[in-house]
C-alpha cells in the first residue's frame, strides 16, 4: 500500500493540510468528494475532463480520488494536494488517468500511464496556496483541450459570473453516495472582499477565488473527490478554465468553495517542463567477471523524458571510482582481482538526473592453463673436456652399444595439468539482512548504528555500505522572484566500520540539508548482497 490515503478537503480552520497521504489504496475505498446536487454531464460535454485513479486498485469506481483537466496532448492540470503533501510527493507509478470519459468503468478501463509529476514549486501544503500540479502522460491524446484562463482574460473573472464545476465527487453532504457518472454543478463567482468576509484569513486573494452555489435551494458545491477538477466560465463563444477545486469548510453550501486561481500561475501551467529520468529498475552487468575480460553495464528502462546524457560509472569497494565515461564497457584489470565491482548509470536531461545501480560481481583472477612439458628438438651442445681426459676415457662405441643406449633410454612423456583453481567464495546463497539499531545527529554528523547478519550461519557479513541521497535547499528564480527551492543531490556511498556494538557509519551534515534517504546494504563473505536494501528516511525540522 502506498503512502496516500484519504485525500479530503482541508479544514483550514486548524491550518492543516487537506490530506496527509496515507495510501491511495485505502483512500480509494473512503467516502470521496463529489458534486453536491450535481446533474449528469452530457456525452462529450467536457471532453477534456480526467479522473485520477490509484494504479493499484482494479475497480476505477473505487480507485478514483481526484479530478484533472487535459490542457495539452500529454499534460494534465490538477491540484497539488492530490499528489503531494507535507510528507512528499506521489510516484508517477502510483497514479493513472482516465481521460475524456463520462462514466467511471467497473474495472481498469482505458487508463493512461503517467511518466512525470511536477508540483508547483510555490505550493504550500499547509495553506494550500499555489495549489497546482502538472502530470505528464506517456502517450499524447488528441484534443479538444481545456483552455486555462490567463492574465488577459479578466472578463472570465468578473464578480457574479456563472461558472460550472465538474467531478465524480460526493453527491450528498451526509451520505457517501458515489455515482459513477460525471456530474456538473452551477456556481456564482464572488468578489475577493466577499470571500475574505466569509472565509477569513485562510482565503488568499492573490492565488485563490471562491464561488457560492448558484441557487441555495437546489444549489451545487464541490465536495470530497472533486479536488483537482475544473471550474470553467463561458463568455460568448469561449469557455475557459478559471479555477482548480482546492478546499472548503465542508460541503454544506453555507460557505463558499475555494478554487486555485488559474491566472495566478499562468507561467507554471504553460511551462510544460522536461521530466527528469527516473527508474525503479537495476542496471545489470554482462560479461565474464574475470581479469582481462570486458564487462558491459546495461541501463534499465528510464521513465520520464529521454535522457540527453548517459554516463556509466564503475566502482570498487576498495578503490572507489574506477572509471566514468559515456561508453558502458570496462576492461577488468589485474588490480581488480578478488574484489567486488558494480556500476552506476547516470541519466540526465534538462529536468534533472536519475540513477540506477547494479548488483555487485566478484572478480576472479585470470586462470591460465599449465603449459605442456616439451622435449628439446635440437641436439644438446657437447661439453668440451680437456684433451687428456678425452684420451684417457676414450672408448670406441660400437653400433650395438649405440643402439642399446637408444632403445634402453625411455622418452620423456609429456603431461598436462588440467586442474583449475577455484577462485569462488563459499557457496552460500542466503542474502544477509540489516537493520538500523540507532540514529543520532548533531550539528556536524549523522550517526547510524547498523545490525547486520547472515541467517545461514555458514558465512559472516564482510561489508556494510550506507548510501545517502540528500534533498537540500537552494536559491532559485521562480516567476521572476528569488525563492528557496529543494534539489535532490547525487547519491554518496560510504563504508561502515565494524565495532563491538555493530556497524557504525558517520555521514557529514550540511547546513542546507532538508531531507535525507539512507540506503543500507550488507555483503557477506560469499558475495551475496542484501536484497532488498534497508531504507531509512529522515526529515529535518
Amino acid at each position: 500500500m502506498s503512502k496516500f490515503n484519504k485525500i479530503f478537503k482541508v479544514a483550514l480552520i486548524l491550518a492543516t493540510v487537506l490530506a496527509t497521504f496515507p495510501q491511495l489504496n485505502a483512500m480509494a475505498a473512503q467516502p470521496k468528494p463529489r458534486v453536491i446536487n450535481g446533474r449528469p454531464a452530457l456525452p462529450g460535454e467536457f471532453p477534456w475532463m480526467a479522473a485520477l485513479v490509484a494504479s493499484s486498485v482494479e475497480d476505477s469506481t473505487e480507485a478514483q480520488f481526484c479530478g484533472a483537466t487535459l490542457i495539452a496532448g500529454k499534460w494534465l492540470l490538477t491540484a497539488a494536494h492530490c499528489v503531494s503533501s507535507l510528507y512528499g510527493s506521489a510516484s508517477p507509478t502510483d497514479v493513472e488517468a482516465l481521460v475524456g470519459i463520462k462514466r467511471l468503468p467497473f474495472g481498469r478501463g482505458d487508463r493512461k500511464k503517467i511518466i512525470g509529476i511536477v508540483v508547483n514549486p510555490s505550493f504550500n501544503a499547509v495553506t494550500l496556496e499555489h495549489d497546482f500540479a502538472l502530470l505528464k502522460l506517456e502517450e499524447s491524446i488528441p484534443g479538444p483541450y481545456a483552455q486555462p484562463a490567463g492574465a488577459a482574460d479578466a472578463d472570465f473573472y468578473n464578480t457574479g459570473v456563472t461558472a460550472t464545476v465538474t467531478g465524480w465527487g460526493q453527491t450528498d453532504v451526509s451520505l457517501p453516495i458515489l455515482p459513477v457518472d460525471l456530474l456538473k454543478g452551477t456556481m456564482t463567482a464572488l468578489s475577493d472582499a466577499d470571500c475574505l468576509s466569509k472565509l477569513g484569513r485562510y482565503f488568499k486573494p492573490l492565488t485563490m477565488l471562491c464561488a457560492k452555489p448558484y441557487d441555495l435551494a437546489t444549489g451545487n458545491d464541490a465536495c470530497y473527490g472533486d479536488s483537482g477538477g475544473p471550474l470553467v466560465v463561458t463568455v460568448g463563444d469561449y469557455t475557459k478554465q478559471v479555477g482548480v477545486v482546492s478546499w472548503g469548510f465542508g460541503c454544506d453550501m453555507k460557505t463558499p468553495g475555494v478554487f486555485s486561481e488559474v491566472r495566478s500561475e499562468e507561467r507554471f501551467i504553460q511551462s510544460f517542463p522536461t521530466i527528469a529520468p527516473s527508474t525503479t529498475g537495476l542496471a545489470t552487468i554482462q560479461g565474464n567477471p574475470v581479469v582481462g575480460s570486458i564487462l558491459t553495464c546495461v541501463a534499465p528502462t528510464f521513465k520520464g523524458d529521454p535522457a540527453v546524457n548517459l554516463y556509466f560509472y564503475w566502482y570498487s569497494f576498495t578503490g572507489g571510482v574506477l572509471d566514468a565515461k559515456t561508453n558502458p564497457t570496462y576492461l577488468v584489470k589485474n588490480s581488480d582481482a578478488q574484489s567486488y565491482l558494480y556500476c552506476m548509470v547516470e541519466a540526465s536531461n534538462a529536468g534533472g538526473t536519475g540513477y540506477a545501480y547494479s548488483d555487485f560481481v566478484y572478480i576472479s583472477p585470470a586462470v591460465v592453463p599449465a603449459s605442456y612439458e616439451t622435449i628439446p628438438t635440437t641436439s644438446p651442445v657437447p661439453i668440451a673436456l680437456p684433451t687428456e681426459q678425452l684420451v684417457s676415457s676414450a672408448a670406441p662405441i660400437t653400433t650395438q652399444t649405440a643402439t642399446q643406449i637408444a632403445t634402453s633410454t625411455p622418452e620423456p612423456t609429456a603431461t598436462v595439468n588440467t586442474t583449475l583453481v577455484d577462485c569462488k567464495k563459499p557457496t552460500d546463497t542466503t542474502s544477509p539482512t540489516s537493520s538500523l539499531k540507532k540514529f543520532q545527529t548533531n550539528s556536524k554528523y549523522y550517526h547510524l548504528l547498523v545490525d547486520a547478519n547472515d541467517d545461514s550461519g555458514a558465512v559472516s557479513v564482510s561489508t556494510v555500505t550506507v548510501s545517502v541521497v540528500r534533498t537540500v535547499s537552494k536559491s532559485c528564480n521562480r516567476s521572476n522572484k528569488n525563492k528557496t527551492c529543494l534539489k535532490r543531490m547525487k547519491p554518496v556511498e560510504t563504508l561502515a566500520k565494524l565495532s563491538s556494538k555493530g556497524w557504525i557509519s558517520k555521514v557529514a551534515r550540511t547546513a542546507k540539508d532538508q531531507k535525507l534517504q539512507f540506503t543500507i546494504r550488507a555483503l557477506d563473505s560469499a558475495g551475496n548482497w542484501q536484497n532488498p536494501s534497508t531504507v531509512f528516511n529522515f526529515k529535518l525540522k
